[in-house]
């Protein structure tokens, strides 16, 4: 019975959570390549149900970030994806861990909801997605990138400034209950 009431107020317990928002200008882009044979291609909503391959997520949800315009980068490897990164050129992106919603200003973009498949990582999936979606926004006359990794997730912040992006902003909030919600947010520029 204690534990059970010791688990109970554990998530109801505060967490400091920080999050770090990086961006790129895309003046350069550098060129990365896959280290196994795969390719890209964009999720539409006829194959957005291959997402699954990855993770099982709530298709209905997918479909109305397809529909807002947002587009799916999603690696095939030996035909099946590997893994997925999701860019959105508009409206109010929420960036959950932070509990922050930010308008999506015009020139910029949000890449989000990256994941790679466990068995694939460490084969520069998610570093060739990245350039070759950032290539896309910057021939369709976009400015800047903005990304966001949690402080924790070392590999992924040495990966995004390998690839040009800086620190722009950390994210202070508290996770309670499942939920996030912004406490500071600090400025780095």
């Amino acid at each position: 019975m204690l534990y059970r009431l010791r688990r109970s107020l554990w998530h109801l317990w505060p967490k400091l959570n920080i999050e770090y928002v990086y961006s790129h200008n895309l003046e350069i882009i550098p060129e990365k390549k896959f280290r196994i044979d795969a390719e890209i291609i964009f999720l539409t909503k006829d194959n957005i149900h291959r997402i699954h391959e990855v993770k099982k997520i709530n298709l209905h949800k997918l479909t109305e970030r397809l529909e807002r315009g947002d587009k799916c980068y999603a690696t095939v490897v030996d035909g099946k994806i590997a893994g997925y990164q999701w860019v959105q050129y508009s409206g109010i992106h929420f960036i959950q861990q932070a509990g922050k919603k930010v308008k999506v200003k015009e020139g910029d973009f949000w890449i989000y909801h990256a994941r790679v498949l466990e068995s694939y990582r460490s084969n520069g999936i998610n570093s060739k997605i990245k350039s070759e979606l950032m290539k896309d926004a910057k021939a369709n006359n976009f400015k800047r990138a903005l990304i966001y990794t949690n402080k924790n997730n070392i590999p992924n912040r040495k990966g995004l400034e390998r690839l040009g992006f800086t620190l722009e902003d950390i994210i202070y909030s508290l996770k309670i209950n499942n939920r996030f919600y912004k406490v500071y947010n600090k400025s780095m520029k």
